[in-house]
């Protein structure tokens, strides 16, 4: 398992590259952009947003509408909520033409409109939203929404390493969203023996959550992906092992995730040292889509 390289900041990046769309900026604009996350508003705003994902795209989009001329002559977030709604209203619809003339997606402009709306609201500002989704446009679908067929997982699996078959697999035996896959631990999957040679692996899906956790199962085939990939880690990971008594994978750290981040195990005096933090830190679902799309783009096949 090479390292390589795989997008884990892809969020943080596009985030990035999306906040310098518009670059017609003024003295105040930039020391607004500069000083709006110390702002009280601010930190209510981040602070109502649960997940990071969500925290850094939101953010991209607030520093969007703030960089935009319309704020030109703003100096602080106090201003911007100063202002009337129905102004901020037709400053918001002016930016989400702008944008779908430069052929930005549905769901881009979705994305940026509930993010300023969600800004706005949470400090008391309400703006007509139905008004504004008037102006994100329809949703169209790119791609034929089907299940890939066995042929098309088996020449994905073809491209995968040991963790991605498992990524793969996962995903495509369980039925769970990409998003569940980082916070998976060891803890959360149990081994149960089907016939005589085969063995399946129930799993809790969302478990740190009160209302979105549920169980499901994987098919054999993935069971043995996952035996395939902890036996590979094991040998740089002396935290798991299997116990023959109980059937089960185990670990001494209770918080040991079932997919870690890549680690190149052939370099074991560097792995030894970087392992140790790479383990700790849950894969970005950004990352986990940027290693599928990348394989499926290889084979000519629709994205996910």
């Amino acid at each position: 398992m090479k390292n390589k390289g795989v997008a884990n900041t892809a969020a943080a990046a596009a985030a990035a590259a999306a906040a310098t769309h518009f670059n017609h900026t003024s003295p105040n604009a930039n020391k607004l952009v500069l000083d709006y996350k110390n702002h009280p508003t601010y930190v209510l705003f981040k602070s109502s947003l649960r997940a990071n994902l969500t925290k850094i795209k939101y953010d991209g989009c607030l520093q969007k509408y703030l960089k935009h001329p319309c704020n030109k002559n703003v100096a602080s977030l106090s201003d911007i909520l100063a202002k009337d709604p129905k102004v901020i209203e037709g400053e918001i619809i002016q930016q989400l033409i702008e944008m779908k003339g430069e052929n930005f997606s549905y769901s881009t402009l979705s994305v940026h409109m509930a993010a300023l709306y969600h800004f706005l609201s949470i400090n008391d500002i309400t703006l007509n939203r139905k008004k504004l989704s008037k102006f994100v446009g329809e949703q169209e679908n790119k791609y034929e929404y089907r299940g890939y067929t066995h042929d098309e997982i088996s020449n994905l699996l073809s491209l995968c390493d040991g963790r991605g078959k498992v990524i793969v697999l996962l995903m495509a035996s369980t039925g769970m969203r990409v998003g569940a896959l980082p916070e998976l631990k060891l803890k959360h999957i149990k081994r149960y023996r089907v016939g005589n040679n085969n063995h399946v692996y129930r799993i809790q899906v969302y478990a740190s959550s009160k209302k979105y956790a549920y169980i499901t199962f994987c098919s054999p085939e993935c069971a043995k992906a996952i035996d395939s990939y902890l036996e590979y880690r094991k040998r740089i990971d002396n935290s798991i092992s299997f116990d023959p008594h109980t059937d089960q994978w185990i670990s001494s750290d209770p918080n040991t995730l079932l997919i870690t981040r890549l680690f190149d195990i052939e370099d074991v005096p560097n792995c030894s040292s970087n392992f140790k933090k790479q383990s700790k830190k849950p894969m970005h679902v950004m990352g986990i889509r940027a290693y599928i799309v990348g394989r499926l783009k290889k084979l000519n096949l629709r994205q996910v």
